[in-house]
Order: structure tokens, then C-alpha cells, then sequence
């Protein structure tokens, strides 16, 4: 499949002003020339150059759109292989009339993620550049951004380089003492041994990492819950600032979630607004409180929201003692029509915000309780693991070196000690993708979108 020519769209489909499609592989510049008649009327293939011109189907004899195209040569392109971008307008037809004219020349359109695929296999990036591209793509944040630019610069992947160059040169001086002891020293255990703890800790601190970077990357679930009435829209729509849920004074306007992404403070913030829970024996209702429970129950945090201005009720306790283990924040809405609740009998469950919505009062402080709750540092630094399969990765390469440290300590033979070296610094090839297994490739790739 490398020796194929490959198309897409590299924009999203429907009309916009411009619409990109690319062209990589071996027939990339005969079809270059076969297919693009530039405005001069002759055409100079001059690489990274922009030339205006026209599609031109050379059979009707037949122009089909006027573009920019622009040729790069290998091995200076993306994928390492000739590639052709053309800018074309964006509207549907011209641009399946362009695929259409691209197929019949000989290409064949791409897969999934698969120039960057052919960017990794040719040696342009290594796995965790590549996953990057992806992670660069879906990010919904500022911080999210930054962390999948650094991993795209080579940053954890250079990280991964130095520590496996560090355990590699340790094992070439294992194993030359090994195969000629007349002529190389043989290694020190102590000095293996400290340099155990240190790979240790360089590979624990990437570890505990993750857990952050998980955040700024997939983000927050926050499900607000409670009673009809209660403010819950309003409390969506002051967070989102804007008006997104409809809210009026008719209980049970809401009767199926509303989720919407914020970027809060650098974290992307995924926000639920739910139905109402009460018993209900409307059908429909009742399948929206049916998955406003299954919400609140994978969220990472609830902001249960109850009224003020009234006295706790059974349903309320109700939906109290089925949130006891869970994450949350008490939000009293409608301080402003009186406070009738029994404040004190919430004061052992949970962090509670007094709020009037309405007229937004205790939002600056439920916003301050919110960035606490999920420990966000702005100081983060860049060489942050955000990648499940980086951290599973480590943690193979850490346990290798836990059975160093244990060999050691038990004065095992080299034989032994070049084992674990070996399947730490495998373990660490899984991440920049020296070392494959199965269908990772695949499944990495699938990931993406057509075009990328």
C-alpha cells in the first residue's frame, strides 16, 4: 500500500471559501502535470512555490476550477514522499469533480490518519509525534494545545531518547564486559545501582505526570443535578456564559441533557445540564431523569443544586444519600427569597456554595471552588504525560527496572541484569514506535481523520 498515491480532502466536507486537497506518493508529479494548466500557460514545478492555475481534465478537454497548487518534493514533505496541495474553492461538487479526476489519473483515496501514518514509516516523526497530530486536532483548551504542540516538537519523545540512551549505554558496557573481560572492566553494581534509582525516578515522575495531563487533555465532567426549578439552566448558562438551555418558571422544562465544553481556566471543562430528578409518571420525563442519574454517576464532580428558599424535602435527602460517596458541591440557589433551608444539617456533606443566580451572587466563588477542585497549575510544566499508552509504557519500563534493582541487591549474574535492561528499554521503544507490537499501528491510526 506505501507504493500507492494517495488523495483526500483535507478540509471538513460542506461549502466553505476554500477547500485543500492533498496528493502523496510516487505519481504525485505526473499527475501534477497532467491535470494543472497554470494561468501563465506554462508550467515550472518549482517546489514549496504557490502557482495559480486551473484543474484541467485533459479527456473533455475541460477546466473544472481555478486553484492554487503547491508541489513539495521529497523527502522535504510531511510524508517524506512528493506531495501536492491543492487549494481549490470550497464548494461540494468542485471538489468531488477534483477527487473524481485525481482517481481516475491513478490515485487511490487515503485511509485514516494514513499521511501521517506514511510521515511516521518514512521517518519524519516517531509514534508519539505522530499521536500528537491527533491529540493537537481534538484539544479544548489553551493548555491542551500546548502540551500536544510540545509532544509534536519532539519534547517527551526526546525525554524517552535521553533515559533509553542512558540505560542502553549502561547495557553495551554490561554485555562488552561480558563478551570480553580481558579487555573491559567489569561494571560496578553500585554504581548500576544508583543509576537504577535515578531512571527510577525520571520515569516516576513522568508517571505521576499523567494524571494532570489526563485533565488537559480529556478534560472535566461537571453534571448539574437536582430538583426541577432549582436553577439549574440558569446555572448552566451564567457558566457558559451565554444562553444555551431554555429556562423558564414551569417545573421540568429540561427533559434531556445538555452538554457544552468550556475552556475554564486553561482546563477543558465538560458541563451537563440535566433533567430534573423527582418522581415522575410521564414516559418521556422519565427517561430523561433516567439519564441524568446515569450523568451525575460517571461525572467527576456534581454541582447538585438545591433551592434556599425552601425546606430540604424527601426527594432532596433522597438524591442526597444516593450522591453520598460522590464528588460535589452543595450550590443553595435563591438566597435572595430567604434562606429556609437547615444549613446545618449540610454541613458534613459536601462543600457548599450559597448562590443567587438570578442575580449573580456566589458564582466568583463557585468558580474559585471549581479551579481548586481540579487542581489546576498554571505552571505546569511542558514534559507532561497525557497519553494512557505512554503511561502503560512506563510503567512496563519501571517494573523492569524494579527487577533490576532487586537482581542487584541479590548479586545476580549479568545475564540477569542485561534481561531487565533490555525489557526496560523495549518497553521505551513502544512509545516512540522502534518497538511495534501487533496492530498497534492500526489502531493508533484509526483515530484520526481522513486527510490528517
Amino acid at each position: 500500500m506505501l507504493e500507492d498515491t494517495i488523495v483526500a480532502l483535507s478540509t471538513p466536507w460542506g461549502e466553505s471559501a476554500i477547500g485543500i486537497i492533498r496528493l502523496s506518493g510516487s505519481k504525485t508529479q505526473e499527475i501534477f502535470k497532467n491535470s494543472f494548466i497554470p494561468i501563465n500557460g506554462k508550467l515550472e514545478i518549482i517546489p514549496r512555490k504557490q502557482i495559480l492555475g486551473y484543474i484541467w481534465d485533459k479527456e473533455k478537454k475541460q477546466k473544472i476550477d481555478q486553484v492554487v497548487a503547491c508541489f513539495t518534493e521529497k523527502p522535504n514533505s510531511y510524508t517524506g514522499e512528493d506531495v501536492l496541495e491543492i487549494y481549490a474553492h470550497g464548494g461540494l461538487l468542485l471538489l468531488k469533480k477534483i477527487l473524481a479526476l485525481f482517481l481516475k489519473h491513478g490515485t487511490r483515496l487515503a485511509q485514516k490518519g494514513e499521511f501521517t501514518k506514511r510521515a511516521f514509516l518514512n521517518k519524519k516523526i516517531d509514534l508519539s509525534q505522530a499521536e500528537a497530530v491527533i491529540d493537537l486536532i481534538k484539544a479544548k483548551s489553551e493548555k491542551g494545545i500546548n502540551l500536544a504542540l510540545e509532544q509534536l516538537k519532539g519534547g517527551i519523545s526526546q525525554e524517552i531518547k535521553d533515559l533509553r540512551k542512558e540505560i542502553l549505554n549502561s547495557l553495551a558496557h554490561l554485555e562488552a564486559s561480558m563478551d570480553f573481560p580481558e579487555e573491559v572492566s567489569e561494571i560496578s553494581y553500585l554504581k548500576l545501582t544508583e543509576e537504577s534509582a535515578k531512571w527510577l525516578n525520571k520515569i516516576t515522575n513522568l508517571i505521576d505526570s499523567f494524571e494532570q495531563g489526563k485533565i488537559f487533555k480529556e478534560g472535566f465532567f461537571a453534571a448539574i443535578a437536582g430538583k426541577p426549578n432549582v436553577g439549574k439552566s440558569t446555572l448552566l448558562n451564567k457558566l457558559l456564559k451565554q444562553e444555551r438551555a431554555i429556562v423558564t418558571d414551569i417545573p421540568g422544562t429540561t427533559r434531556d441533557r445538555l452538554e457544552e465544553w468550556i475552556d475554564f481556566y486553561g482546563i477543558p471543562l465538560k458541563l451537563i445540564d440535566t433533567a430534573g430528578i423527582r418522581k415522575s409518571e410521564d414516559f418521556i420525563e422519565k427517561i430523561g431523569i433516567e439519564k441524568s442519574w446515569e450523568a451525575v454517576l460517571q461525572a467527576d464532580i456534581v454541582l447538585l443544586v438545591l433551592d434556599a428558599s425552601r425546606e430540604l424535602s424527601i426527594e432532596d435527602q433522597e438524591i442526597l444519600e444516593k450522591l453520598n460517596h460522590k464528588k460535589k458541591i452543595l450550590i443553595l440557589n435563591k438566597i435572595d427569597l430567604g434562606e429556609k433551608i437547615n444549613y446545618n444539617t449540610l454541613l458534613n456533606k459536601s462543600i457548599i456554595i450559597k448562590t443567587s443566580l438570578i442575580k449573580n451572587l456566589g458564582l466568583r466563588e463557585l468558580e474559585e471552588e471549581l479551579k481548586r477542585i481540579t487542581c489546576i497549575e498554571q505552571n505546569i510544566s511542558e514534559k507532561v504525560i497525557t497519553n494512557l499508552r505512554h503511561k502503560e509504557a512506563l510503567e512496563k519500563a519501571g517494573e523492569f527496572i524494579l527487577n533490576l534493582k532487586d537482581s542487584l541487591e541479590r548479586k545476580f549474574s549479568e545475564e540477569f541484569l542485561s534481561l531487565d535492561l533490555r525489557g526496560a528499554i523495549g518497553s521505551l521503544e513502544e512509545i516512540t514506535g522502534e518497538n511495534l507490537q501487533g496492530d498497534l499501528l492500526e489502531q493508533i491510526f484509526s483515530q484520526f481523520c481522513i486527510g490528517k
